[in-house]
């Protein structure tokens, strides 16, 4: 049958005529899943613009007490991370959001989330995490060797560890960036050309 299903019901290919049978979209109708959606992204803006204002003033909190502490210099590097991580997310927040996909763009804003906000999203996340395991080792080494500690992690080890972390999962992130790029590519179905991740 030529057909196709809209929020509606079927619409016929050779009669064009629309048949009322309305197919439900889940538990919840469209519109109220679009209200949901919106809502809970735009609390997800609210809450991600906090968290960058608060890693800011860490950063800045650090910086000012000085990296004589080797936790100081960690904890610098996990503010800078997760400012990172939440800036993306932001991004990401903005790229998915009902309102920006109605939008008349040059991009398909759900083309390019991968490339723009979700590697470099998990990127961040992992140098987090690897920071914090950092953090919770050298924790750890202040109770089971508690004057050994300051010998066998130095601020030249802290930061070392720190800058190859960011380093080393960048490297990991290289064959993506490498293989995918944007180019434009014509739509049919909207008789308009845009740029696409290939």
């Amino acid at each position: 049958m030529d057909a196709y299903y809209t929020k509606q019901g079927t619409v016929n290919y050779t009669t064009k005529s629309t048949v009322s049978i309305v197919k439900p979209d889940g538990l919840v109708s469209y519109e109220v899943r679009e209200i949901v959606v919106t809502a809970n992204i735009l609390f997800g803006e609210i809450v991600g613009l906090l968290g960058i204002v608060a890693n800011v003033i860490n950063v800045v909190v650090f910086s000012k007490i000085g990296f004589s502490d080797t936790v100081n210099i960690s904890l610098a590097a996990l503010a800078v991370s997760d400012i990172g991580a939440l800036v993306t997310l932001q991004w990401f927040n903005v790229i998915v959001n009902p309102w920006f996909l109605q939008l008349d763009l040059p991009f398909l804003p759900l083309e390019i989330q991968s490339l723009t906000a979700g590697y470099p999203h998990n990127y961040f996340v992992k140098v987090t995490g690897f920071i914090t395991a950092f953090v919770a080792f050298e924790r750890c080494l202040c109770v089971t060797l508690p004057f050994k500690v300051k010998t066998l992690i130095t601020k030249r080890i802290a930061l070392a560890f720190n800058v190859a972390v960011f380093f080393a999962i960048a490297l990991t992130m290289f064959p993506v960036y490498y293989t995918a790029y944007y180019d434009w590519k014509f739509d049919a179905k909207k008789n308009k050309t845009f740029i696409q991740t290939f």
